[in-house]
């Protein structure tokens, strides 16, 4: 066919342009960031939304909590500190879920605040748990926790009905806000819940969980109410940069790190660093530091990559008890991902010759893309992308005694107020097998979270339980907290990575 015969005209033509085997990589923001939502999962959010999707439990429950002054009050607070928002309101009655369309925001404010309006025998609790966690939307539910079934009172006082959606929830990075009001039912403390579900962000953009926080501790009037206050999340750390400006960076200055390819992206926890150093220099000038003033080795040598500190004085949930490194070879990887992100930027575009065969079209800008090993193309002949081609999720390769973690110096600092310094060091084991000497080097540091124990004892836990009128105690929704813990344990999570590109090793020369 004669649009074969153009096809290798084209491959030889730009033959040489591209290789799977570079011994160079180009590293762009874009691709890196990209990239690095690939390896850990996640695909951060881009704009913001203050939409808020609001369930409103309709049983008679409320009704009987919205009869003490101060859970009614409360909850005219929270509709009070809304009014800014955009709102969907959801009523869970009867077995159903219904939005309330058509209606002013006036009128339904009033018909909301009405405690007569709260007369029905259940609310669909749970399935209103599954649509929040399926839409991955900031969302509040407001209910007594009570989820009764016919002919199921028993099983529903144990039963922990929430743990998979908690546990979902947390998993994703999202954490959920409570505020717990208290009142008395027929002589018996039960509690209203407002569940605030808020997504993980990527912005630092003011959420409508920060309006409803605001006006519970400034409105003149919300300021003598009484209320708990919880948060359950699993990411409960706060990490610090000590830098002396976000375009520098904690690595050490003799590794001469590129500022002009360098990335800082501290909100998705993640930098990218190029050095210059080569590594003999390296092992020579940090591994094998020695004191100025003693002549001495440093113990352990000197600092790799530092300045960052792991905060955990406001963990209520989990006790993190250590963390540790894994480290990643990714040039192999990031170079089949790369060159399957440019195979499918150009596309091959045909056209008909004279006779009406198909025929590339090599003024088209839009060109197929040729790989150098064996005169691959990156699509057949009929314009389809060849499997091969296709990034199928990454493929590391672990990197053993290559980098460490100042163990001893997180322990330390972490012991005295629960803030640990994170300092990386050159492995005392380097033996400078771990490296390539034929081409530049591209690694990922991650910094994990190896052990980590769920604080089952909290005492604000005992507020998702309470003496029953037909049973003891309801500890559906306790049981539900305690199990999510458990499944959604950060023990094993990334806290930070590193990508850094090296020159290849010299290490034997």
């Amino acid at each position: 066919m004669r649009y074969r015969f153009f096809f290798f005209s084209l491959v030889l033509l730009i033959l040489g342009t591209i290789s799977c085997h570079r011994s160079s990589l180009v590293l762009q923001w874009d691709k890196i960031r990209e990239y690095h939502q690939l390896l850990s999962g996640t695909s951060h959010a881009g704009e913001e939304t203050r939409n808020v999707d609001f369930y409103l439990d309709f049983t008679v429950g409320l009704n009987v909590a919205f009869r003490d002054a101060n859970s009614r009050n409360f909850f005219d607070a929270v509709i009070n500190s809304m009014k800014i928002s955009s709102i969907d309101f959801y009523k869970l009655a009867n077995d159903s879920i219904a939005l309330f369309e058509n209606t002013s925001k006036e009128s339904l404010f009033t018909l909301l605040k009405d405690p007569n309006n709260y007369l029905k025998a259940d609310a669909p609790i749970d399935k209103a748990l599954d649509m929040i966690v399926r839409n991955n939307t900031f969302s509040i539910l407001v209910t007594d926790g009570e989820l009764w079934k016919k002919n199921e009172e028993e099983n529903a006082s144990s039963n922990p009905w929430a743990r998979k959606t908690f546990a979902d929830w947390l998993d994703k990075g999202n954490r959920i806000d409570f505020y717990i009001t208290d009142h008395l039912d027929a002589g018996k403390t039960k509690h209203l819940y407002y569940m605030i579900f808020i997504p993980k962000v990527s912005s630092s953009e003011k959420l409508p969980s920060d309006d409803i926080s605001y006006f519970l501790k400034t409105d003149i009037n919300a300021k003598t109410l009484v209320f708990d206050n919880f948060s359950f999340r699993n990411d409960f750390y706060k990490l610090k940069q000590d830098y002396a400006s976000i375009q520098s960076s904690g690595a050490a200055e003799e590794l001469a790190t590129d500022k002009q390819s360098y990335i800082n992206d501290f909100n998705n926890a993640y930098e990218y660093m190029d050095w210059a150093l080569d590594w003999k220099s390296i092992i020579k000038y940090i591994r094998n530091a020695k004191d100025e003033s003693t002549g001495n080795l440093v113990p352990g040598g000197k600092d790799l990559i530092g300045k960052i500190y792991l905060d955990a004085k406001n963990s209520e949930l989990y006790h993190l008890e250590s963390i540790g490194l894994k480290v990643y070879d990714l040039f192999d990887d990031y170079s089949q991902f790369e060159f399957c992100k440019q195979c499918q930027a150009k596309p091959p575009v045909f056209k008909l010759d004279t006779k009406g065969n198909k025929e590339l079209d090599l003024n088209n800008n839009s060109m197929p893309i040729i790989l150098e090993r064996g005169l691959e193309s990156c699509y057949d002949e009929n314009g389809n992308l060849l499997s091969e081609r296709k990034y199928n999720g990454p493929k590391l390769k672990t990197i053993e005694e290559l980098f460490v973690l100042d163990q001893k110096l997180f322990n330390y600092s972490f012991g005295k107020d629960t803030v640990g310094e994170i300092d990386i060091k050159i492995h005392p084991n380097f033996n400078g097998t771990q490296l390539s000497a034929d081409r530049e080097n591209f690694v990922r540091i991650d910094v994990i979270m190896t052990k980590c124990t769920p604080n089952t004892d909290n005492p604000k836990l005992k507020k998702f339980m309470w003496e029953g009128k037909r049973i003891p105690f309801n500890k559906g929704l306790y049981e539900s907290i305690i199990l999510a813990m458990k499944d959604a344990n950060p023990e094993g999570k990334v806290i930070y990575s590193y990508y850094i590109k090296t020159l290849p090793n010299n290490y034997f020369e």
